[in-house]
């Protein structure tokens, strides 16, 4: 009796001490924009907490959602947290970065309505916060620091371009030593640093291959010309050429970020600066007679084999399936070659949050490869009248999503009137997406390019993500073909200034 007593209590003592650490945390705002009537912020808005570096996946994140309000375009959470942990608060399409402490009290307003649109925080907390909005959301102050340079580069020397480096820099550890005096702010501070000193290896590459653009293309790597490897061999390095030694070594000593699992958490430049590394490693693979097949499937194997040799640990997880991820939106087909790397990337037992994203990525993938069935929907045509894709089989279905902001999308517009007299009489539906959000923009255009044939607006009924979704609709105009089974051919079939009418045609003998 006792002894289970005793165990009682330390089973109560040990759960208020967890419950100890936790502290509210409290995040009210209000957003200023020309909001439709039907449209609740609270029904759009979500707080979500970073778990791990394969973000991307909502089964690696943690949301939170706003407590019931009558105010109007309003929101409001009350969340425990442990410690100073970053977040994001979502809304629709827009994030906007957090960094909150136990017991924070934010305030924050955010403006849509301006043409700098912007968030201002009030409240404990907001120095962070308001650095946070000003660094990576108000678009009056969110520029790149070396966007305006950019159009310099071929022009620009290599001290020219150092100088510049080192200013950014220096200006950036400044910003930072507002909040040095603060212990709970170490870690973010240490993330930042990574993040603008990865941002800075990119842009130092991206200056090189402007000047070295032909050696590149002729199969060249840049070797020695680049201070890109520092952080892969900071043992062996030279000097770029035409660089000051005094300073280039200035510059060395302050980018101090190496390969390591906690860059791996926390920076998303990190991975676009091993994306790179990658990329200029490839051409002495490509030089191999063996290798010469430039086809998609051959370039995942390479880029693969690359990755599984020069990384390790969890950067070794996260690039793996970074690569497997970026094969599933290009490649339409299921091939041998795809599924046994998949089968190798679970051999090797990555992060278990990792392969879960590319576990979820692979399963998408499946639903949209050649010869998977396509997914339903629902749609109400220019007339009113509900349609679906389903009601569609028996005739070859060809699909094309554009918009009137995309110039691209215009000349398709023209083409596939083209197209309509082409197929006219023919056992063919052709379907007109349009992922404008007026409907005045839309009927301008029908009526420019005199489209016929069914017509859809989804902002009409608020299903523009679930279509974008359902099809991974990446980038405008975009072409789905359907054969008269309800299979899909291809979700990124030709266009009709593309000749698709032979594939067409070919579908339905």
């Amino acid at each position: 009796m006792k002894k289970y007593l005793f165990i009682t209590s330390l089973f109560i003592v040990f759960s208020f001490i967890v419950i100890a650490q936790e502290k509210n945390v409290v995040l009210c705002g209000i957003v200023v924009s020309s909001l439709p009537e039907k449209y609740k912020v609270s029904d759009h808005i979500s707080i979500c907490r970073l778990r791990n570096f394969c973000s991307t996946s909502k089964s690696n994140r943690i949301f939170y959602y706003p407590k019931k309000d009558t105010i109007p375009d309003s929101f409001y959470f009350s969340f425990k947290i442990k410690e100073s942990t970053p977040f994001e608060l979502v809304l629709d399409n827009t994030i906007i970065r957090l960094y909150l402490s136990p017991m924070d009290s934010l305030h924050v307003v955010l403006d849509f309505n301006t043409a700098n649109y912007n968030a201002q925080y009030s409240g404990k907390g907001a120095a962070i916060n308001n650095y946070l909005a000003r660094e990576y959301f108000n678009k009056n102050s969110s520029e790149n620091p070396f966007k305006l340079h950019r159009k310099e580069y071929r022009k620009m020397k290599p001290s020219d371009f150092y100088y510049l480096c080192d200013s950014i820099i220096r200006i950036e550890k400044n910003k930072l030593q507002t909040f040095a005096h603060d212990n709970s702010m170490s870690a973010l501070i240490h993330r930042f640093h990574s993040e603008y000193s990865y941002d800075i290896a990119n842009e130092q590459y991206s200056y090189l291959k402007t000047h070295f653009k032909e050696r590149l293309m002729a199969g060249e790597t840049l070797g020695p010309d680049s201070s890109y490897y520092w952080f892969l061999n900071p043992k062996n390095y030279l000097i770029p050429k035409g660089v000051d030694k005094d300073m280039f070594e200035n510059i060395r000593t302050n980018i101090q970020v190496t390969i390591n699992d906690s860059s791996a958490l926390n920076s998303a430049f990190y991975f676009r600066f091993l994306d790179n590394y990658l990329s200029d490693l490839m051409p002495s693979y490509l030089a191999d007679k063996f290798f010469r097949d430039s086809t998609l499937e051959f370039i995942t194997i390479h880029q693969y084999r690359l990755a599984t040799q020069q990384f390790t640990g969890k950067v070794k997880d996260v690039m793996l399936g970074r690569i497997l991820c970026n094969t599933f939106l290009s490649q339409t087909e299921n091939t041998k070659i795809i599924d046994s790397l998949m089968s190798n990337y679970r051999s090797l037992k990555p992060d278990t949050s990792c392969l879960n994203t590319v576990e979820d990525k692979y399963l998408e993938y499946l639903k949209l490869i050649k010869g998977a069935k396509a997914p339903d929907f629902v749609f109400k045509n220019q007339h009113g009248k509900q349609k679906s894709l389903a009601a569609c089989k028996g005739k070859v279905v060809y699909i094309v999503v554009c918009s009137s902001f995309n110039v691209t999308s215009l000349n398709e517009m023209n083409a596939f009137a083209t197209l309509q007299e082409h197929l006219e009489k023919k056992n063919v539906e052709l379907l007109y997406v349009s992922l404008d959000t007026k409907k005045e923009e839309w009927e301008k255009n029908v009526k420019m390019f005199k489209i016929e044939g069914e017509q859809w607006l989804p902002a009409l009924e608020n299903k523009q993500d679930e279509f974008s979704t359902l099809y991974n609709i990446r980038s405008l105009p975009q072409c789905i073909l359907i054969d008269k089974e309800g299979r899909i051919v291809s979700t990124n079939s030709k266009h009709p200034s593309q000749g698709v009418e032979g594939d067409i045609e070919e579908l339905l003998r």
